[in-house]
């Protein structure tokens, strides 16, 4: 959704996100903001509650925000999922506090036997989500992450590995079709790659 105004946005948000379940009513929302959000991300929560009749919502600000064939990443935009027919659905949040041994994890007590999906929305630069799975092995999840808005340099580095190492194949790739016209088909191509 295009606007700033956070009521109309949660308003046009909810409506097309109810059109896809026809007359089935919603039991679970997940409310996903661009950072324009941030300030006023409280009034939109408030507004989706209002419109979808107080069901159990999670969600985040996030730095691009995806929906339909859609993706906002420089203006104002929401994005709302909701489902139907799941039964109870629980939310909760979670922290995790870095110790002198590893870390602990609060907010939330698992019962003793993994059950259900577990949907998170976690920020994968300060909450280690593998460990958590590790500790729950057993569970089902569906992991969605949000982006940190903080560490830009480690994920510009990481496309940047990603790139370097992209090229560096396609080159050896080159030389290794080069190496074979020249050595196994015994034709020109080299010679004349290399002339120009």
């Amino acid at each position: 959704m295009l606007t700033a105004d956070a009521r109309e946005a949660a308003r046009r948000a909810v409506g097309e996100a109810r059109a896809s379940l026809g007359d089935t009513p919603p039991s679970f929302a997940v409310l996903f903001a661009s950072a324009h959000f941030f300030g006023s991300a409280q009034d939109l929560v408030t507004a989706v509650a209002d419109e979808t009749g107080q069901i159990p919502l999670i969600g985040c600000v996030a730095e691009a925000v995806a929906g339909g064939a859609r993706e906002v990443e420089s203006g104002p935009a929401v994005a709302l999922w909701l489902a139907a027919g799941l039964g109870p659905v629980e939310t909760f949040g979670m922290e995790f506090v870095r110790t002198p041994t590893g870390g602990a994890y609060g907010g939330y007590r698992f019962g003793q036997r993994p059950a259900g999906v577990h949907l998170m929305i976690c920020d994968p630069f300060t909450f280690p989500v593998a460990d958590l799975r590790q500790l729950r092995r057993g569970a089902r999840y569906f992991l969605a992450f949000r982006a940190d808005l903080n560490p830009i340099s480690e994920q510009l580095l990481a496309v940047h590995k990603i790139v370097g190492i992209s090229i560096a194949v396609v080159a050896a790739m080159h030389i290794g079709a080069a190496l074979y016209h020249h050595f196994v088909r015994k034709d020109r191509v080299l010679m004349r790659m290399i002339s120009g």
